[in-house]
């Protein structure tokens, strides 16, 4: 939510970690150029992207692929100006997405969010800003440092984070998101008991092809080869937890599933 501290989060570990190891970038300027953006802060111990999320999911496709080269640890070619060769290394920093709103890229697999520790922050203080806050956090930075060191010491001896309750929802709300294929099926499917509705798997295709170009952004021949993968038809039936079968509608043999209908 806006005015929810995201800015102070990010002074605050600034004053951390200081200028060596941290580094900043609004995301729209990493979306343009990601792999050079990642070249550059690949040394610090801290990158954080900001309002990475505020913008059309197409502007997110290629950050996509670094993002997940990035994650998955594999050597990636960082791009460098002035016509130098391509620098091949791994990305050995953390990085933090900061954002006023959850993220949502093409990710069927989740292959992104199913490595994210998400930390939501519900309150806003729009209206009720505290404009000495920066200040009075600067005095309790040494508190801070410790506080860190103690939830360091936590994650060494379980051998991974602690995660509450809100972050695992929030945590379930990208992976919805993320995974075009459960979205489509929340926003336009509705079930629908009557006896004689079928939806035809080509009808579910193309209602998927244009959900993808209207409500996420996609470019159409994106859009196409996506839906025109392998089981999208039946990885939907599993997601609304029902199956395909071969019937005949208006004389002509369809496969298509039961018990849905297209939302109006």
């Amino acid at each position: 939510e806006s005015r929810s501290g995201e800015g102070l989060i990010v002074s605050t570990l600034y004053s951390l970690l200081g200028p060596n190891d941290f580094t900043a970038w609004k995301g729209s300027r990493v979306a343009g150029d990601p792999k050079f953006i990642f070249g550059t802060a690949r040394h610090q111990r801290l990158f954080v992207i900001n309002e990475l999320f505020a913008m059309p999911a197409k502007k997110l496709e290629g950050l996509r692929e670094v993002l997940g080269e990035v994650i998955g640890g594999d050597s990636i070619g960082f791009e460098r100006k002035m016509g130098q060769p391509e620098l091949y290394e791994s990305y050995e920093g953390k990085f933090i997405l900061a954002s006023n709103e959850m993220p949502a890229i093409n990710d069927s697999h989740n292959a992104i969010a199913n490595r994210l520790l998400v930390l939501p922050f519900f309150k806003s203080y729009a209206g009720a800003e505290d404009i000495e806050m920066t200040d009075k956090i600067s005095c309790e930075l040494s508190g801070i440092f410790n506080w860190c060191m103690k939830g360091l010491t936590r994650l060494l001896k379980n051998k991974s984070f602690t995660v509450g309750a809100c972050s695992k929802k929030a945590h379930k709300c990208i992976e919805e998101n993320n995974n075009y294929l459960v979205a489509f099926a929340r926003d336009c499917l509705v079930k629908d008991t009557s006896k004689n509705n079928w939806i035809t798997i080509s009808d579910l295709k193309a209602h998927l092809v244009a959900y993808l170009i209207q409500r996420r952004g996609m470019e159409y021949s994106a859009a196409t080869k996506e839906v025109g993968s392998r089981g999208v038809g039946k990885k939907i039936c599993t997601i609304v937890n029902s199956s395909i079968k071969v019937v005949k509608i208006n004389g002509i043999t369809v496969r298509a599933i039961q018990g849905y209908s297209f939302k109006p």
